[in-house]
């Protein structure tokens, strides 16, 4: 025991020597400032020194090393940290060093645009301090906030932003050009007069819709729409007019032939009575007092008091409409109410038409197609007075109606019953006021005809109550040579002078039989410039025409009687 107790204390004072004459000196190197996401070396230069032996190395918290047993580990850190290394060589120590982080700029720029062919855009950015734009293709500028690009085809451009701290970051933008835009107004609609309805346009670079006065806006894709009346918006772009536009067509639904009938009426009390509605795909009626169905088209009012209902219409839209009909109710009898009196021609009917009862009857029965309903047809042959009486469960009341009976006019033609082939022949018409004579088509009483073939001519006359009748008279034509009259009058002496004339012509001629005369004198254009007519004409006939006033030329004059006609050339210098 004795010798045991000097070797312990021997050795504990070597331990304490030993560590008395270790030191080991730690440098975590300086605090630094980074930007986030950026990486450093750190620790010391060198990290540890001193001790006795080789160095291992702890660094914590490990997060963002790429090793933590090394004396100057690469740090990748995006917030602030505290870093501590440990150094062991012999004898151990520790240091602390703070890597500060400066957060990136947030860059903030346009959403990908897209341009026509030939077209610009402006690009901006901003969240930064300095800018650098790649690629430099068809950029206004490489540098700055705001830049113009106008690439020919599509491209993508970067932008590096850097803050006052030195800290970067990139986001890039896309410009696309469009070389076929699918511009596309949206689907059609329809809604009710009223509402409003949302467009939904796209593919364009800009917008621009027309019509626009019932648009919210006529210059963003999502306009809303009010039309009061159906309407075709047409979407296009100002920016790209070689592209087509697209159209959409809000249709506005307004029951515009939604109707009632009758819409407003007077029944005796408890009488069944129909009311119609059109117009819509279903229907309300309200109230139901009186009412047979409160749905349906038609419903039958015996309503014993007066009452106004509401129809409500639906389309198939969905859309309403809602109109009345007021019945008023009378004890009283009906007040029968009948056409205007009127005036007929012989042979014509007339249509009677009564109202304001249930039922009609009509006398006499003479000249009616019926003697019941509310319209009757009626062909009188003389003059005549019509009853109706109406009636209702409340009663009934009587009307009258005069019908007037004109007689036809009676249509004569008088006039040579032949003639022969080339002549002329001259028809008379009596006992109307106006005519119409075919197949020639001329209104005058008496006509100048020329026929090669036997012909009939009808005159259709009217007379002044308007009543129309017609006579047809048949003129034969026979080849029968030449014309007598043209000799007669040559061997009685026909005279025409003076021919040459310089303005007044006299035409003078004897006739011994009783004939219809007709002087015509016309121009080379066929046009009448003087026309004489004598009826039933004998003995000695002259007349004098006064062509002072008329063109010098050529002229033709004829003469027509019952016998035939003759043509005299006449010279106005």
């Amino acid at each position: 025991m004795k010798l045991l107790l000097p070797c312990l204390l021997l050795t504990f004072l070597s331990y304490f020597s030993a560590q008395a004459s270790c030191f080991v000196t730690v440098h975590a190197g300086s605090d630094v400032t980074i930007c986030s996401g950026s990486s450093i070396t750190i620790g010391g230069s060198p990290t540890a020194s001193g001790g006795s032996g080789s160095f291992t190395y702890l660094w914590t918290p490990s997060t963002g090393l790429n090793s933590a047993t090394v004396a100057n580990p690469m740090v990748t850190v995006y917030a602030t940290a505290t870093f501590i290394v440990t150094a062991t060589g012999g004898c151990t120590n520790s240091d602390t060093m703070v890597v500060y982080v400066n957060p990136t700029p947030t860059l903030t720029t346009l959403s990908n645009v897209t341009i026509c062919i030939s077209g610009s855009t402006a690009l901006n950015v901003s969240g930064a301090n300095v800018y650098l734009w790649s690629p430099s293709t068809s950029l206004s500028a490489t540098t700055g906030s705001s830049v113009t690009a106008n690439p020919s085809s599509s491209k993508s451009y970067t932008i590096t932003g850097t803050d006052l701290n030195g800290c970067s970051s990139s986001t890039s933008v896309e410009v696309w050009v469009a070389t076929s835009l699918p511009i596309n107004a949206g689907t059609n609609v329809t809604i009710c007069k009223g509402a409003t309805t949302m467009l939904s346009g796209s593919g364009a670079t800009s917008y621009s819709w027309s019509p626009s006065t019932t648009l919210s806006s006529a210059t963003i894709y999502n306009p809303i729409a009010s039309p009061t009346v159906s309407t075709t918006y047409l979407l296009s772009d100002p920016n790209c007019v070689i592209f087509p536009g697209s159209s959409v067509r809000v249709t506005v639904s307004s029951l515009a032939t939604f109707a009632v009938s009758p819409a407003s009426t007077t029944i005796c009390a408890g009488t069944p009575t129909t009311i119609t509605a059109q117009g819509a795909s279903s229907y309300s009626w309200l109230p139901s007092s009186g009412l047979n169905s409160v749905t349906g088209a038609v419903v039958i009012t015996s309503a014993t008091a007066s009452i106004t209902y509401t129809v409500t219409g639906m389309d198939g839209n969905g859309c309403t409409k809602s109109i009345s009909a007021s019945i008023a109710t009378s004890n009283l009898p009906p007040v029968v109410t009948v056409s205007s009196n009127t005036t007929i021609c012989a042979g014509q009917s007339s249509n009677l038409s009564a109202g304001g009862a249930v039922s009609y009857s009509w006398s006499p029965s003479t000249g009616l197609n019926t003697i019941t309903g509310s319209v009757v047809t009626a062909n009188p042959v003389v003059t005549d007075t019509y009853s109706v009486t109406g009636t209702t469960n409340c009663g009934s009341n009587t009307q009258t109606i005069t019908i007037s009976v004109s007689s036809l006019p009676t249509i004569t033609i008088s006039g040579p019953t032949s003639i022969c082939k080339g002549s002329m022949a001259i028809l008379s018409a009596k006992g109307a006021a106006t005519y119409n004579w075919l197949p020639i088509g001329d209104t005058s009483a008496s006509v100048t005809v020329n026929p090669t073939v036997t012909t009939a001519y009808t005159a259709i006359g009217i007379s002044k109550n308007g009543c129309s009748n017609s006579s047809t008279f048949t003129l034969i034509v026979s080849n029968c040579g030449s014309s007598g009259i043209e000799q007669e009058l040559l061997n009685n002496s026909f005279k025409l002078y003076p021919n040459p004339t310089n303005g007044s012509l006299t035409a003078t001629f004897n006739t011994d039989k009783e004939t219809s005369i007709v002087i015509r004198l016309m121009d080379m254009k066929g046009n009448e410039i003087y026309r004489e007519f004598k009826n039933q004409f004998n003995g000695e006939y002259k007349t004098n025409i006064d062509l002072s006033k008329n063109a010098k030329g050529i002229y033709m004059l004829n003469v027509i009687t019952d016998e035939g006609i003759v043509n005299k050339k006449i010279i106005v210098e």
